[in-house]
């Protein structure tokens, strides 16, 4: 049975003289592969009303109307439909109530954060984007929203996380040497058999035979996943991971030294200005030595003034 719920199992419905006879069985045989096509097609065509159902087909007729061309080897057909919803809610006038909840759609809640400084006429959007088509999209709508004579600053926020714990163990110290004497064995020096288990060291200790202590035993006296870590220590740990960071690296080859660091609370934070022009789909953040510290794959559209933010929290708990 398909959607519309037609049979068209028409060799069942016949009567009975008219079946197993070839030329009615080869009659209802492309009877039913037709019917079973105009099912498809009239459930088709309801998707079609729909632009959250409808199929590639219909996306296409819409993309040509807004001249967009999509790339099918990154872009997703739910995408596809997403950005089609999208220019068809373009409806003037443009308010920041409708930016903001273009950005809910696109970007998702909680995901972004968008200030704007009146004195100086710009508009400054700090999102976590790491999806190229969602991010394109998201661009074009601001510049779309945004007023003429406002300029857009583009911050992509990439977080990453470092999470401490503490475990604090007990151990026992075993001695394996006594003043003139040196032990064999793993016997303590109560032992009943002192002859056995010791001997005179001739001339001094015997130090080298046997390592002169050792810790043995392991009692943990305070979990890890019990809290103890103070604020104290977060904040200063993230001023140790923000002092780190020498520079950040675009792309696997594009080298950017002048760098913002901050400590925010118990995060470190890592600004930097991204080359006018370049289109960033990869970043690292690099120590003194030039060893990769953190990478993360993400897509930022070739703008001007935009503001790469690396945002590392430090926390205690486990990843």
């Amino acid at each position: 049975m398909n959607p519309l719920e037609l049979d068209y199992q028409l060799k069942t419905l016949v009567p009975f003289w008219y079946q197993n006879i070839a030329e009615y069985d080869t009659i209802l045989g492309i009877e039913e592969t037709q019917l079973q096509a105009l099912a498809q097609s009239v459930s088709t065509g309801k998707a079609d009303l729909f632009v959250q159902t409808m199929g590639e087909q219909s996306i296409q007729q819409w993309e040509q109307i807004f001249h967009l061309v999509p790339d099918v080897t990154q872009e997703s057909l739910d995408f596809r439909r997403t950005r089609i919803l999208n220019r068809l809610s373009f409806r003037l006038p443009f308010t920041l109530p409708f930016l903001r909840r273009k950005l809910d759609e696109l970007i998702g809640v909680g995901r972004w954060k968008l200030e704007i400084d009146y004195n100086a006429y710009s508009i400054l959007v700090e999102y976590s984007m790491e999806d190229q088509p969602y991010a394109i999209e998201a661009a074009y709508t601001i510049e779309t929203a945004k007023p003429a004579h406002i300029i857009y600053r583009n911050m992509p926020l990439v977080r990453r996380g470092i999470h401490m714990n503490e475990e604090i163990q007990q151990h026992q110290r075993i001695y394996h040497y006594g003043l003139g004497y040196w032990r064999l064995g793993e016997t303590s020096f109560a032992s009943d058999e002192p002859v056995r288990c010791y001997q005179m060291a001739l001339g001094g200790w015997g130090l080298g035979q046997v390592p002169f202590a050792k810790l043995d035993g392991k009692e943990v006296v305070k979990m890890s996943q019990i809290p103890s870590i103070t604020t104290t220590m977060l904040e200063q740990t993230a001023g140790f991971v923000a002092n780190v960071v020498h520079s950040a690296r675009l792309n696997g080859s594009t080298v950017v030294t002048e760098l913002e660091q901050e400590v925010s609370g118990t995060a470190a934070v890592v600004k930097y200005l991204v080359p006018n022009g370049l289109e960033v789909n990869k970043v690292e953040l690099l120590n003194q030595e030039g060893q990769v510290l953190s990478s993360a794959s993400v897509y930022v559209p070739a703008g001007v003034s935009t503001v790469l933010k690396h945002e590392i929290p430090i926390k205690e708990g486990f990843s």
